[in-house]
C-alpha cells in the first residue's frame, strides 16, 4: 500500500477505557502511528477519558457523543450503533478496530451489510467458552489481534478457527526508555546508602501483582544477608495495606513506597534489577517491556506474556506465582553475580531493540490492515 492509497484509507479506533492503563495507552500510540503513515484515523471514546485526551493532543478526529456502557444498556447500545454506523456512512470507514468487549459487540453490529472490516485486540488471558455468540463475532472478526501466545492458545483449546488470529505482542518506546537515560537520584530521595542492588517494582498496588508474595521473598533473601533495597512506584487499593505491613516488618528500612511518579524512565535506569510477582492477568505487561527497554534483567512470574518476553537464562527468570521461595531462590543467582546483571541487561536491551519496539508493534498491525486491503 503506496501513500495514495494510505491517504484513501479510514480506520475508526473504539476504545472504552477511561482510565490510566496499558490497552488505553497502547490504542493511543497506535492511532498516532497510523495517523503519521498518511491513513485518516477517528478516535470514537468516552467523554473525559485518558484516551480522548490524548487523541486531541495528537489532533486526531473525535466521534464524540459515544457512551460505551458496559452492562445490558439498549437506549444506549442503540445510540452508539447509531452514531457509528452515521460516521461509517460520512467518512468511509475501512476498517473499524476495537479494545473491549463492548465497543467489540456495538461495532459488531453495527458494522452488519456494511464492507467495514473488523478488528479487535485482546489483552485478556481469562478462558472463554465456543458458544454460538462467541462464534458469530469471532467468525466476523477479520484480524483478532492477541498480545500474548496464552491467549492464542485459549483461542486454539476452546476450538475456535485461528486463521484471523494474530500474535503481535505490544511494544515499547524505546527512546523514551533507555539505559543511557540520566538516572534519577533515588537513593539520595530515600536516604539510604549506594551499597547494595536496587530492585524496582513498577505497578498498580492491587492483589493480582501479587505483592504480598514478593515481600516473603524478599524476607527470605534479607534473613541470608544480602544487601538490597526496593523501590516501588505506583498506587492502588493495597497502598495503606501494603504500607503497614511493610512498616511492621523487618522489610521497613529496605522497602519503600514512591507512589505515582512521573520520572520512571530515570528511575528504572537507576536500578539494577525489575521484578514483577503478579499472580494472574499480564495479557500484556508494558512495565516489563520498559524494564526491559531500559537495560535491566527481569524477575517475573510466568504467567500472561510475560513467558513470552523473559527468557531464563538469558534476559532474567521466570518463576511460578506465589511461589516465594523459588523467586528469592533466583533473586540470590541474580544478586551473587554482577557480570549476570549487566549481560542479561543488554541482552533485555536488545531484545527490546529488535523485537518489541513501539514501532515494529504498529508496523505489524498496519501490516495486518494492509492484507485487508489489497
Amino acid at each position: 500500500m503506496n501513500n495514495e492509497q494510505n491517504k484513501k484509507t479510514t480506520i475508526l479506533h473504539l476504545c472504552s477505557i477511561k482510565g490510566r492503563g496499558g490497552t488505553g495507552y497502547m490504542a493511543s500510540r497506535l492511532c498516532k502511528f497510523i495517523a503519521e503513515k498518511g491513513m485518516k484515523v477517528i478516535v470514537g471514546c468516552c467523554k473525559g477519558s485518558k484516551v480522548e485526551e490524548r487523541a486531541i493532543k495528537n489532533k486526531l478526529e473525535l466521534l464524540s457523543g459515544l457512551k460505551l456502557r458496559r452492562g445490558f444498556h439498549p437506549i444506549s447500545l442503540l445510540n452508539d450503533i447509531i452514531k457509528i454506523r452515521r460516521c461509517i456512512a460520512e467518512n468511509s470507514i475501512n476498517i473499524i478496530h476495537t479494545w473491549h468487549s463492548i465497543e467489540y459487540w456495538t461495532a459488531a453490529i453495527a458494522t452488519i451489510g456494511t464492507t467495514v472490516k473488523l478488528a479487535r485486540t485482546r489483552g485478556l488471558v481469562t478462558p472463554f467458552k465456543n458458544n454460538l455468540v462467541n462464534r458469530f463475532i469471532h467468525n466476523k472478526t477479520a484480524i483478532l489481534h492477541v498480545t500474548c501466545k496464552k491467549i492464542e492458545d485459549n483461542y486454539r483449546q476452546a476450538g475456535f478457527k485461528m486463521d484471523n488470529i494474530k500474535l503481535i505482542h505490544d511494544g515499547v518506546d524505546i527512546k523514551k526508555f533507555n539505559p543511557q537515560t540520566k538516572p534519577k537520584n533515588i537513593r539520595s530521595e530515600i536516604n539510604i546508602s549506594n551499597e547494595g542492588l536496587l530492585f524496582a517494582v513498577i505497578g498498580r498496588l492491587e492483589p493480582v501483582k501479587g505483592h504480598k508474595h514478593l515481600l516473603k521473598a524478599l524476607e527470605i533473601i534479607m534473613d541470608k544477608g544480602y544487601n538490597f533495597n526496593v523501590v516501588i512506584a505506583g498506587d492502588g487499593s493495597l497502598h495503606n495495606k501494603l504500607q503497614s505491613k511493610i512498616r511492621s516488618s523487618k522489610l521497613n528500612s529496605r522497602v519503600h513506597l514512591l507512589g505515582v511518579r512521573n520520572d520512571i524512565p530515570e528511575i528504572l535506569t537507576a536500578c539494577d534489577v525489575f521484578i514483577l510477582s503478579s499472580i494472574g492477568s499480564e495479557g500484556s505487561s508494558r512495565g516489563t517491556q520498559e524494564a526491559m527497554a531500559s537495560g535491566l534483567p527481569c524477575l517475573t512470574t510466568n504467567v500472561g506474556m510475560l513467558p513470552d518476553i523473559i527468557k531464563n537464562g538469558e534476559n532474567g527468570y521466570t518463576v511460578q506465582p506465589k511461589k516465594p521461595t523459588e523467586m528469592a531462590e533466583k533473586l540470590e543467582l541474580i544478586i551473587k553475580d554482577s557480570a549476570t546483571i549487566k549481560t542479561m541487561g543488554e541482552v533485555s536491551r536488545k531484545m527490546a531493540e529488535d523485537t518489541y519496539s513501539e514501532d515494529i508493534f504498529a508496523e505489524k498491525i498496519v501490516e495486518e490492515y494492509k492484507k485487508q486491503l489489497t
